[in-house]
């Protein structure tokens, strides 16, 4: 069980506000770039946004064979104040079972395929309601606790450890990239409770964690979760995961997801479509390039200047 029909369409969801509309919008055309048809991509916002219309719209002629929909939903304009660079809309997910049902593939808008994503919609779940990959800097600073560089934990990994309690740290999975089978959940009886966007906002709130709704799923999700091969959330290349304090046989399990990931999340404050002005790493350097040409391909493909447009 766990497992979809090969037959079922792939379902992806974006959920965004306007300040991720242009990645959103490029993540879209990568995905379709590998999957021309046989795709149902939906976008859902909390506010009209007309030149994302328009952007859409280009998209969908660029791909006839794909299902594209362009939703308005008002319930995600959401609007209250959460600590750290994330914005509110990053809750929005947890609003997905009221506007999509079935299996679906969540996507960060800061994201870009390399492969098809057929495989990693239709993955085994062994009958659990979500499929995720773990977070590699949340695994790689936990190693530290139990080595004589304590020192070294960061702070956002503090907050964690004063309630270990709340999680299961040994597979605490990043939320940007997820599979989730909502019919399942029901069927669990979980889905209310893990999709509860007041208890999320209101746990953040009074834990001080780092990650936001993130910590929310890793709470609430504890034993519902299949932990799926890191090529389909590569999180900028996972730098860093080829040497201590990760064990040998964690580093070889990351070993594809740094040379060749299916899907790369440039996740964190810096971006390759913004003018951040700081100097990246050369496994940063080598995405950083990949995405700039996937934007300038986007551009030619659909015949408008995206960052002009969206940005």
């Amino acid at each position: 069980m766990g497992v979809t029909d090969t037959h079922q369409t792939p379902h992806v969801v974006y959920v965004f506000d306007a300040g991720f509309r242009y990645c959103t919008l490029v993540s879209a055309y990568s995905v379709l770039k590998y999957r021309p048809a046989d795709i149902r991509i939906s976008f859902l916002a909390g506010q009209d946004m007309p030149e994302f219309a328009r952007a859409a719209a280009a998209l969908m002629r660029a791909f006839p064979d794909a299902d594209i929909a362009l939703r308005p939903e008002p319930v995600l304009d959401l609007r209250f104040e959460i600590q750290g660079h994330l914005p509110p809309a990053t809750f929005g997910r947890l609003l997905l079972p009221q506007l999509v049902s079935g299996r679906v593939l969540y996507l960060d808008g800061d994201t870009f395929a390399r492969r098809d994503i057929g495989p990693l919609f239709h993955a085994d779940l062994h009958g659990r309601p979500f499929g995720a990959m773990r977070d590699p800097p949340i695994e790689r600073d936990l190693h530290y606790v139990n080595l004589p560089l304590r020192a070294k934990v960061k702070p956002h990994l503090a907050a964690y450890l004063e309630h270990i309690e709340l999680f299961d740290m040994a597979s605490y999975f990043n939320a940007g990239i997820m599979v989730i089978d909502l019919d399942r959940a029901a069927e669990l009886g979980v889905l209310d409770d893990i999709f509860d966007l007041p208890a999320a906002v209101e746990f953040v709130r009074s834990h001080n964690f780092a990650h936001a709704d993130q910590s929310w799923l890793n709470h609430k999700a504890r034993g519902q979760v299949a932990l799926l091969d890191p090529i389909w959330n590569s999180l900028w290349g996972n730098p860093r995961t080829n040497r201590l304090p990760l064990p040998p046989r964690r580093q070889f399990a990351y070993r594809a997801s740094r040379r060749d990931p299916a899907i790369v999340h440039l996740a964190g404050p810096v971006k390759p479509w913004l003018d951040h002005g700081k100097r990246l790493s050369r496994a940063m350097q080598r995405w950083n390039a990949e995405y700039c040409a996937l934007m300038n391909e986007a551009d030619r493909t659909l015949g408008l200047d995206l960052r002009e447009m969206l940005l």
